[in-house]
């Protein structure tokens, strides 16, 4: 199991309440203060950042059901190695 599920699986066990404010301190540590949810017909996004709505934030974030799983997979998304970062850490 990677990092990644396990920290979806993590978060999964927060209530929504919890997880806005998880999203709120993401937001602060290292966006500015700024994340935005955005309502679609089919389910829900969430993105961070100050250029979100106008930027390309939304189109790498995909629609998802229920507004938990929306919160789920951004937090998981934020504190995911990313593959520049594995990448350098591991010298290649």
């Amino acid at each position: 199991m990677t990092k990644n599920n396990t920290q979806s699986k993590t978060y999964n066990s927060f209530g929504v309440l919890t997880l806005l404010k998880l999203i709120q301190i993401e937001a602060d540590k290292s966006h500015a203060g700024v994340f935005a949810i955005l309502a679609t017909g089919d389910g829900y996004k969430v993105a961070f950042g100050a250029g979100v709505l106008t930027g390309s934030g939304w189109l790498e974030t995909r629609v998802l059901p229920t507004l938990k799983g929306a919160l789920t997979a951004a937090l998981a998304r934020e504190w995911a190695p990313t593959e520049t970062a594995v990448a350098a850490s591991s010298g290649t």
